[in-house]
């Protein structure tokens, strides 16, 4: 009962924050600016993690494509997802917090054991959402930490990374 309302209020988040996005696409200051991010960590499922993200900020608001790999040790379960988000960017000269949310691919496999096949898990919807955090190390360089979380009707899943970030230069 609690994760599913916790559920609906995230599914909620997740509209009015989309929705609202198109409020703050108005500011005028910022300028367009990409980076790929790529980090490895810790995921809910007891489990290896893994993100990678492409982004593009086009003012505040970031467009992203992000992929996360969670391969679970103790039960079998390997998911993935793909997911194209939305979001917001505040920024600094040193520092870049964004966050963000959309839809995405979740599929996987599951192994019974470790001598057992895989069986795949048939590909479902999910509610992405994610939060990264860096700081520059030059122009083109950047290291933070990448905090992601994906609803769906298979297994919900969150992590956490330690991420690098390559800058198509910083803009100041």
């Amino acid at each position: 009962m609690f994760k599913k309302m916790i559920k609906k209020c995230l599914v909620i988040a997740n509209l009015i924050l989309c929705l609202s996005i198109t409020g703050f696409s108005q500011e005028k200051k910022q300028n367009t600016f990409a980076w790929l991010n790529f980090g490895v960590g810790y995921s809910s499922l007891d489990a290896l993690g893994g993100v990678g993200s492409f982004n593009l900020q086009y003012k505040r608001i970031l467009f992203s494509l992000r992929g996360t790999v969670n391969i679970q040790l103790t039960e079998g379960y390997d998911l993935y997802d793909l997911g194209l988000l939305v979001g917001y960017v505040f920024r600094s000269p040193t520092w870049i917090f964004t966050v963000s949310t959309g839809v995405a691919r979740v599929a996987g496999s599951y192994s019974w054991d470790f001598f057992s096949s895989n069986e795949p898990i048939a590909p479902v919807l999910g509610i992405p959402f994610d939060v990264q955090v860096f700081t520059r190390l030059g122009k083109y360089f950047g290291l933070g930490a990448y905090f992601y979380l994906d609803i769906n009707s298979k297994k919900s899943f969150f992590g956490i990374a330690a991420s690098i970030v390559a800058m198509g230069g910083y803009p100041d």
